[in-house]
């Protein structure tokens, strides 16, 4: 018959205990000396500094001091005394707590709920932990490191959530380090401040597009003074900044200059006056167009570089082909209807492939602009809702996949 299972003991068994009365320890069940060979198991040796040798358990607190004790308990207590006076003597910037000065009114936050670990240089959003260095808070929160989470990060100053006490504090970004850094290997940038980070954060100065903008705009020269290093011209124009040294009517163009500006960019086009016109079959009404859009997958690279940093750089990928989506009112025409049929119904999706033109027209039903969608097909129809109770005209809407699209 078989023995029953019993599970193995994780710390040192009672039973292999020493006798410690006798001057070589024996073990109470092996009877030989201690530590035997099963108390051997659950122990590791390490020797004390008075020679003599000293057994832990691995996997509880217990400890043996073969021999006689080299220290008593008033020893320890002086030992460690002393320990905290030098610690205090080596850091005399920490002082105890009844010598901070009052606290200043601070508000308080529940804890945010941003999440957010840095992946490379200058990558500092809300949600990142740092540590407040001595001098960052108020005297009243103590010469001390302390945990806080960036929720506004900026420069000169941060605004961060500190979890000692759930208080919000404008620390100066430069007493601001990254915390939860790897263990192994941590690349050099996790040593830098918040400061540092959002310095490699800045975008480099933008290129002077001034000469560039000037040629667009035949005929416009900058007044009062503007030279090519004066900024954007286009965002002056745009803006119609108006102050002029001693005076209230200060422009930095002259009055024909402005109303040459406004003729050329004209009013917005209306979303209201267009056509849709769908290769051979003509849509004779449309309600609205929704779903013109361009997109692009983002391929993203990572790489290290010789020191260690992670480098990540973001490119244009492949287009994606999309969808628009038409809603009509149902009405006596079949013209498109026909066409929904080919795809849908038929199944003739190689003779049913159209170029759709979509124009935007101005006030006088000129047409301004062009939208063409190539190699497009009905990819899904939807009726209009019926009901004994509705009053409102009938209408349907149908899904249109294009491969590419290209705007005039």
């Amino acid at each position: 018959m078989a023995t029953a299972w019993t599970p193995r003991p994780i710390r040192l068994p009672d039973s292999h205990l020493p006798h410690t009365r006798e001057s070589e320890w024996q073990c109470r069940t092996c009877t030989t000396a201690w530590p035997c060979a099963t108390a051997a198991e659950y122990l590791t040796q390490n020797r004390c500094n008075c020679g003599a040798n000293s057994y832990w358990e691995k996997n509880g607190p217990r400890n043996w001091h073969v021999g006689p004790r080299c220290y008593t308990a008033a020893d320890a207590v002086l030992q460690q005394a002393a320990d905290l006076r030098a610690s205090r003597e080596a850091h005399p910037h920490y002082p105890p707590s009844h010598y901070y000065p009052p606290k200043p009114h601070r508000p308080k936050w529940p804890q945010p709920a941003h999440r957010h670990t840095p992946a490379g240089p200058g990558d500092i959003r809300p949600g990142t932990w740092t540590w407040v260095k001595p001098g960052g808070l108020h005297p009243g929160w103590g010469d001390i490191h302390h945990l806080a989470m960036v929720v506004c990060p900026g420069l000169p100053k941060a605004t961060v959530w500190l979890i000692l006490d759930g208080t919000v504090h404008d620390v100066r970004a430069e007493h601001l380090i990254l915390s939860g850094q790897p263990r192994k290997n941590p690349a050099r940038w996790w040593q830098w401040t918040v400061a540092q980070h959002l310095e490699h954060a800045q975008p480099e100065p933008a290129e002077n597009r001034t000469a560039d903008q000037l040629e667009l705009f035949p005929g416009l020269k900058p007044a009062w003074g503007l030279s090519s290093g004066s900024g954007d011209l286009l965002a002056l124009m745009a803006l119609g900044t108006r102050k002029r040294a001693g005076g209230n009517d200060c422009r930095p163009f002259s009055d024909e200059q402005w109303e040459a500006c406004i003729v050329l960019t004209g009013d917005s086009f209306s979303s209201s006056t267009f056509a849709v016109e769908l290769g051979k079959f003509q849509v004779e009404t449309v309600q609205s167009v929704s779903g013109l859009q361009l997109e692009q997958d983002v391929v993203e690279v990572r790489q290290v570089s010789p020191t260690g940093e992670l480098l990540v750089r973001k490119e244009p990928g492949e287009s994606k082909s999309g969808e628009i989506t038409i809603t009509r009112g149902v009405d006596k025409s079949t013209a498109f209807t026909d066409w929904i049929k080919v795809t849908l119904v038929n199944g003739d999706r190689e003779a049913v492939r159209q170029n759709i033109t979509i124009a935007l027209k101005d006030a006088k039903k000129q047409t301004v602009r062009r939208i063409h969608l190539s190699n497009a097909w009905a990819s899904r129809w939807e009726g209009p809702q019926l009901g004994a109770f509705e009053s409102g005209g009938a209408t349907e809407q149908v899904t249109i996949t294009y491969e590419d699209i290209t705007i005039e």
